[in-house]
C-alpha cells in the first residue's frame, strides 16, 4: 500500500480526520490500468466533479492566478472556485476558495503500483491575500488520491484539521462559516466526497464519466 509523506497528508491536530477509501478490482493487469489513466484524468479536471458526485454536489471550477477560467488540467498554484449549495461568504462574490498546494504522481505503467495525489488548502480568492474565503480556517487541507496496485485500482480523500473559519471580520461571515463548516463536518463533506471518490474509479459500462 501506497505510503504518503505527511507534506500531502498532513498530521491532524485539529477537528475530527475524515478519510475515505474506495477500491475496484479489474480482471487484468490492462484493465486496470486504463482504469487508473480515466481515474487520473478525472481527478485532475475538477470542471468534471459535479457531474461525477452528483446534483446536490458543489461546482468546482479550475482557476489560474489572475482569475482566468482555466481548460487543462489542474496543476500546484491553481485555484479551485467552489460554488456549494449553500450561501457564500460576502468578500468573495458567494465562491469559496482553495489552492492546490501540491500534486505528486508516481506514473509508472509497467509496475506494481501508480498514483497521483493532489493537495488543496482554502485560500483567499485569485489577486487578494488575508482572511481565507472559505468555511475551513487556511489550516484545513483535504487530499485526493487514485492509485492503482495491481489490478486494483483504489481512490482515497483525506480531510485534516477541518475547523470553521471564524476569523472573517465579518459576524455574518462567521456564522456562515460555523453552519455550512458544522453541515460538512456532519454529514455533507463525506457524502459528496464518497460520491466522488466512487466516481473517479467507476467503470465507463456503469456510468463512470
Amino acid at each position: 500500500m501506497l505510503t504518503i509523506e505527511s507534506d500531502l497528508v498532513p498530521l491532524n491536530y485539529k477537528g475530527k480526520p475524515s478519510d475515505l477509501e474506495f477500491s475496484t478490482t479489474m480482471p487484468s493487469w490492462a484493465e486496470a490500468h486504463k482504469l487508473f489513466n480515466q481515474a487520473m484524468e478525472r481527478l485532475l479536471h475538477p470542471k468534471k466533479w459535479h457531474d461525477l458526485a452528483g446534483w446536490a454536489s458543489a461546482h468546482f471550477l479550475l482557476i489560474d492566478v489572475d482569475g482566468n477560467p482555466l481548460a487543462r488540467p489542474a496543476d500546484k498554484g491553481d485555484y479551485l472556485r467552489i460554488d456549494i449549495p449553500e450561501p457564500g461568504p460576502i468578500q468573495s462574490h458567494g465562491y469559496d476558495w482553495v489552492i492546490i498546494d501540491n500534486i505528486e504522481d508516481n506514473l509508472d505503467g509497467a509496475g506494481e503500483q501508480e498514483w497521483v495525489a493532489m493537495k488543496v488548502h482554502p485560500s483567499a480568492e485569485p489577486g487578494k491575500t488575508g482572511i481565507a474565503a472559505h468555511f475551513f480556517d487556511t489550516e484545513a487541507s483535504s487530499t485526493f488520491i487514485v492509485q492503482r496496485c495491481g489490478n486494483k485500482v483504489i481512490s482515497r480523500y483525506h480531510g485534516r484539521n477541518e475547523v470553521p473559519n471564524t476569523s472573517t471580520g465579518s459576524p455574518v461571515n462567521n456564522l456562515r462559516n460555523v453552519m455550512v463548516a458544522c453541515g460538512a463536518m456532519l454529514s455533507f463533506s463525506e457524502v459528496q466526497w464518497s460520491a466522488l471518490c466512487k466516481a473517479f474509479i467507476a467503470r465507463e459500462d456503469t456510468g463512470g464519466k
